[in-house]
């Protein structure tokens, strides 16, 4: 596999499906935005997360006896007392509260490629490419090779998503935004 499929290296995790559950699909991400890529033939589904997203409205967690606590703890780690140092920090300089809230899905990016009929689906492989941070997912239908290659910017600060097809004007695609709730669009 490694030798024939462009692309694929050392640091590559590959499957030859798309993944059924999140927790098999392929992450990406850049600090801020993210996308876990699931890689279906005929529906592509990239969930999507923002980090502003979750539960609950802006609350203010700093501590405010963290910085007058902060001397206390380093002389008691300097004087070899790390286990009250280390008491005294989780009570004193951890956010209020010390646990956030969960982050929520920014919504779906879905994917519709019409032309292609999963059953006439060949040489299938997704991989997520660790040396190069890209995710990539290609197969072939009827002598066409179809690619899929993901990737998060910091620099731009976007998901870019790359669609190719081996034969001019045999890729077609639909794209639609969804969100489960607290969403509306005009």
């Amino acid at each position: 596999m490694a030798a024939s499929t462009p692309g694929i290296n050392e640091l590559c995790l590959w499957y030859r499906e798309p993944a059924v559950q999140w927790d098999h699909a392929m992450p990406i991400g850049n600090g801020r935005l993210g996308a876990m890529i699931f890689g279906g033939l005929t529906d592509e589904k990239l969930q999507l997360n923002e980090e502003t997203i979750w539960s609950g409205g802006y609350r203010d967690t700093n501590n405010s006896q963290a910085l007058e606590s902060l001397s206390l703890v380093r002389q008691l780690v300097v004087q070899g007392k790390v286990a009250e140092a280390s008491e005294i920090a989780e009570d004193m300089l951890l956010g209020v509260p010390k646990r956030v809230k969960p982050y929520e899905p920014l919504g779906n990016l879905l994917l519709n490629f019409p032309a292609v009929e999963a059953q006439q689906v060949q040489s299938y492989h997704r991989w997520l490419d660790l040396k190069r941070a890209v995710a990539c997912v290609d197969y072939e239908v009827d002598g066409v090779q179809y690619t899929r290659e993901y990737f998060a910017s910091s620099i731009d600060q976007a998901i870019i998503i790359r669609l190719t097809a081996s034969k001019p004007g045999m890729l077609t695609v639909g794209v639609q935004l969804e969100r489960e709730r607290d969403a509306a669009a005009k």
